[in-house]
Order: C-alpha cells, then structure tokens, then sequence
C-alpha cells in the first residue's frame, strides 16, 4: 500500500465527527427529558389539593418553587 486510500481518510475525518454529533444529541436528549420530568413535579407537586379545588395553581406553584429555592 503505497498511497493512503480515500476511504480510509474519509472515514478518519469524518467518523469521529458524526460519533461527537451523534453522542452529543443523545445525551442532550436524555439530560433533556429527565430535567424536564424532574421540575414538573416539582412546580405542580401534590395535585389532590388543586383536582379537589382547596388549592389554586398559581399559589401551589409559588409554594413549591420557593421550597426547592434558587438553582
């Protein structure tokens, strides 16, 4: 093998490329939907006083945004 063959540079120069995209999108993803699973139990938190009308939303969020504090 005299010369370096164009498959083989392609495929160094691109593989790890598409490999970096591809793992960053998918860890993105994934800490997407966990975060998001995470604060919406935290802002609606305990239902059965809002489904039961004791409660209004606006003052269940305010109480348990305020208990988690700042990020």
């Amino acid at each position: 093998m005299k010369y370096l063959s164009l498959k083989i540079l392609v495929l160094c120069i691109l593989a790890p490329s598409v490999l970096y995209i591809l793992s960053v999108l998918l860890i993105e993803n994934r800490l997407h939907s966990l975060y998001t699973d995470e604060l919406e139990g935290y802002y609606t938190g305990d239902t059965q006083a809002l489904l039961s009308g004791n409660d209004r939303l606006k003052n269940t969020q305010t109480k348990n945004l305020e208990f988690i504090g700042p990020f």
